[in-house]
């Protein structure tokens, strides 16, 4: 009988824990308030109208207390904050567009606003961000919009842990600077993400998939894409004539293209380097046709084009190229150094992990005979090798022995012609 008890405890027990679990991660169930004209966050903290499903208690946190869905003119806000260090907390309800609306929520010259634990869908712009400063975007379903998040002149912004999925444009940043992209899932938009004119920005640690277009740069400089996992888009990463930004640690598989830099001699894209990449399973794993960059580190595996080359002057060392259905396309001379070719078959007698021969006529002329590492490089370094192939009159110490050697002969002749000549007259004789 006591054990039947504790049974029965036990089995309430679990039915109160799994309500609670059940309750805890369920969206709000709201009534669908209907918003007929703009909402607004004051300056003075006030909510207009007064009978709109946001409360405060301290007019610094406002939180939505019902489900908003719009019935109003094309091109209407539906939420226009107007008040600096404040937070808007969704709780989980739902802001819905009709499709026409101009804008979800439109922060205009505004700082450390945060906009948080929402869905946002409908509208033409899910989140506006317009000449604003230092706010927070967390943690937010944006879907079904023209834009997800567009921002303009705008810096030191926060995204992160957003789901950002089945809009026409992601993210856009258009003249932006200094922002911060983390942890946000980015997926079956046309665009998942573009920046235009934008710089100095961090992109890190993102989920970028089933997109057009993952992330594009265009006229952008500075920016850092690190650590993201890009994956089953038609184009992973792209830039256009954009300059000095680092593509590093990323997981690039499944796309057509993994990475391009590209565009037309006037407006290249230079200076950019592409390291440490795992690029995998894409038709296309680089395709570089600007001049200038430097691709190094990087594992380029089983895609049907390790890498295509159609500029000149870029460097291309320390690769890893294995299984890629043709390792790379070129018909110009490009950079290629020290990198691995799992297809090379040449011999190594000297025992330095550099191959005796060329890989693929002269295209690489020092190939890696084992994978590159992190902290290792072979023996001896590639400006060693280079100076074994220079013959030794051509060398600096050959040219070194010979000055010595010259100044030697030309001191020793100086000194000889300084010196007086020995008399052959004997003293006695000389005073007689």
């Amino acid at each position: 009988m006591v054990e039947l008890k504790k049974i029965v405890l036990l089995a309430f027990a679990l039915v109160l824990l799994s309500t609670a679990m059940i309750w805890g991660f369920t969206r709000p169930v709201g009534s669908d308030w209907t918003w007929t004209e703009t909402i607004y966050i004051r300056a003075d903290g006030s909510i207009e109208p007064d009978t709109a499903p946001i409360s405060t208690v301290d007019n610094i946190t406002y939180t939505f207390t019902d489900n908003i869905a719009g019935n109003v003119p094309a091109y209407s806000k539906a939420i226009v904050v107007e008040k600096d260090n404040i937070v808007v907390d969704g709780a989980g309800y739902i802001l819905q567009g009709t499709g026409s609306g101009k804008a979800g929520i439109i922060l205009s010259g505004r700082s450390n606003v945060t906009i948080k634990n929402m869905e946002i869908r409908g509208f033409l712009v899910g989140v506006w961000l317009n000449t604003s400063l230092s706010n927070t975007i967390s943690r937010n379903n944006i879907t079904n919009n023209d834009y997800g998040i567009f921002s303009y002149q705008s810096l030191n912004n926060s995204l992160s842990g957003n789901k950002i999925a089945d809009n026409s444009y992601g993210i856009k940043f258009d003249g932006c600077s200094k922002n911060h992209f983390f942890g946000n899932e980015i997926t079956n938009n046309s665009i998942g993400v573009i920046f235009g004119g934008s710089h100095n920005n961090n992109f890190s640690r993102n989920n970028v998939t089933l997109n057009c277009n993952g992330i594009s740069l265009g006229g952008s400089s500075n920016n850092i894409i690190y650590g993201n996992n890009i994956a089953s888009n038609e184009d992973g990463v792209s830039l256009y004539n954009s300059h000095n930004n680092t593509i590093s640690r990323n997981n690039i598989t499944l796309n057509q293209n993994g990475i391009k830099l590209s565009g037309p001699y006037e407006y290249s894209s230079g200076e950019n380097i592409v390291y440490g990449n795992d690029v995998t399973n894409n038709n296309f794993g680089i395709q570089v046709t600007s001049p200038g960059n430097s691709i190094h580190g990087n594992n380029i595996t089983n895609n049907e084009v390790g890498i295509k080359v159609g500029s000149e002057f870029n460097t291309i060392y320390y690769n890893n190229f294995i299984n890629n259905t043709k390792q790379v396309y070129t018909d110009i001379l490009s950079f290629f150094q020290v990198n691995y070719w799992s297809d090379y078959t040449g011999k190594d007698r000297n025992g330095d992990n550099i191959g005796d021969t060329p890989y693929g006529d002269y295209l690489d002329r020092y190939p890696l005979m084992r994978p590159w590492t992190l902290g290792w490089s072979p023996k001896p370094s590639v400006d060693q090798a280079l100076e074994e192939e220079i013959p030794f009159w051509m060398q600096w110490w050959f040219w070194t022995i010979m000055a010595v050697v010259i100044v030697t002969l030309a001191g020793a002749v100086y000194l000889k012609k300084r010196k007086p000549p020995i008399s052959t007259v004997s003293p006695l004789r000389a005073r007689a």
